[in-house]
């Protein structure tokens, strides 16, 4: 009972954190494969930075959101159960068999707060601030297994327990420009970055092996955890997560830089491309509460002698000795993260003055898991505005996408969604990526 408590400890410990972040990752929604190849914007293209807008003059981006979801395994609705009395708990019973050896959740969520487009001649000023969420966690099915039933089943065997985390946000502010040469436009932004909060863990084993003889346990770690403002360990009884990320209005603290490059052109009348790589750049981290928490050591875990206990009046606690199973050893640091890069592709055909047809490849290259999309799209111009469709593979996951950009006299609404199952249920898809977007021309 003893060594069930220890491992209950441990599995609920990391299951914390997995879930915390895990909770604020669905409640959000970028890919944005529906920006791939979008015209009739009158503002740059967030995920294009060799766009230029048509008409000349000056335009106001106003506050707008977009965000990107993406799981492996089983979703989350059919593991998030509601009770009789509407409490939602976790069961993974009917799914348990769904999850691979190594599973994911990836989060981006970013609000574009204020932009400046100003065309002029043959080239293109763009200024704008905003602030981004970005997260990436990869774990184990032994580790849903030990919260789901324990290590009764993996005695004699080791059990892989270990998390890699990457999840941080930061403000941008962004400069750029882009230029029409002949046939071929090139565009750059460069980013000032400000970073928030982060927390990233590092070389993240932790095994846990159950003896078949004499059921002991030993822990076998080797992380390193590394946090600006989110993460506080004094045991695993005596530890605290406060993961706040969203701070709209934040300059100069834990600074960083990036830049964003675009190629785009056409070949003929009807043949068009884009070639883009974004968000190359890193965030130093060197705050005050910028701390990193190490382990690598091999503990064990024999039990209490209750004998000792026999003729002596004091309680049995046995709580000291399971909370010091996993300890670590802490320092202020300064680090860098790199930031989550994005490349894209893309190729159109004009069929006619109203109707386009083309098709994409996007990789979104986090730290732990990668996300690659690739599809076809066609659009429909009417009157001032345009409809465009996206049928797309996004990490092997079928999706369909719908987009629209609505124009009335000065003002322009841009709504896209790379899944729409994901906007009807977005508890039961693995993928789904939206933005919302308003602009004002002078």
């Amino acid at each position: 009972m003893i060594k069930s408590a220890l491992t209950y400890v441990l599995s609920n410990a990391l299951f914390l954190i997995l879930i915390t972040i895990s909770i604020f990752s669905t409640h959000l929604s970028a890919q944005d494969l529906q920006w791939i190849g979008m015209e009739n914007l009158r503002q740059s293209n967030p995920i294009d930075p060799s766009y230029i807008k048509q008409d000349t003059g000056l335009t106001v981006v106003l506050p707008g959101i977009a965000g990107t979801f993406i799981q492996d395994g089983p979703v989350i609705g059919d593991y998030f159960r509601k009770t009789s009395n509407g409490v939602s708990r976790l069961d993974f019973t009917n799914v348990i068999d769904d999850f691979g050896e190594e599973n994911g959740i990836g989060v981006e969520f970013s609000v574009p707060l204020l932009g400046v487009d100003w065309k002029t001649g043959k080239g293109m000023f763009s200024v704008g601030y905003g602030m981004r969420v970005i997260s990436d966690v990869q774990y184990s099915k032994d580790l849903i297994e030990l919260y789901h039933i324990g290590n009764a089943a993996y005695i004699g065997e080791t059990m892989n327990l270990g998390l890699d985390i990457a999840t941080r946000s930061y403000t941008e502010l962004s400069l750029g420009y882009a230029r029409q040469l002949g046939n071929i436009n090139i565009g750059a932004r460069v980013k000032l970055l400000s970073g928030i909060e982060d927390l990233s863990i590092q070389n993240g084993k932790l095994d846990l092996f159950t003896d078949p003889d004499i059921y002991q346990l030993t822990v076998d770690t080797d992380i390193d955890i590394l946090t600006a403002g989110t993460f506080e360990y004094n045991g695993l009884g005596d530890f605290s997560l406060d993961y706040n990320p969203v701070k709209l209005f934040q300059v100069g603290k834990n600074m960083g830089f990036a830049f964003d490059l675009g190629i785009s052109g056409t070949l003929g009348d009807k043949f068009s491309y884009q070639i883009a790589a974004l968000d190359i750049g890193s965030i130093t981290w060197n705050a005050d509460s910028t701390f990193m928490y190490s382990s690598a050591e091999q503990t064990n875990f024999e039990g209490i002698d209750l004998l000792e206990f026999f003729e002596d009046d004091q309680d049995i606690v046995v709580e000291d000795s399971l909370y010091q199973v996993l300890t670590f050893t802490k320092e202020q640091k300064e680090y860098s993260t790199q930031l989550f890069k994005k490349f894209l592709i893309g190729v159109d055909y004009d069929f006619s003055d109203k109707i386009n047809i083309g098709g994409f490849f996007h990789l979104n290259q986090y730290n732990v898991s990668g996300v690659s999309s690739f599809g076809l799209n066609g659009s429909y111009r009417f009157s001032k505005h345009m409809v465009n469709l996206t049928l797309a593979s996004a990490n092997g996951n079928p999706v369909a996408g719908l987009g629209a950009i609505v124009n009335v006299g000065p003002v322009q609404l841009i709504a896209t969604t790379d899944n729409i199952l994901g906007v009807i249920n977005a508890d039961k898809v693995n993928y789904s990526s939206s933005r919302i977007g308003l602009n004002v021309s002078f």
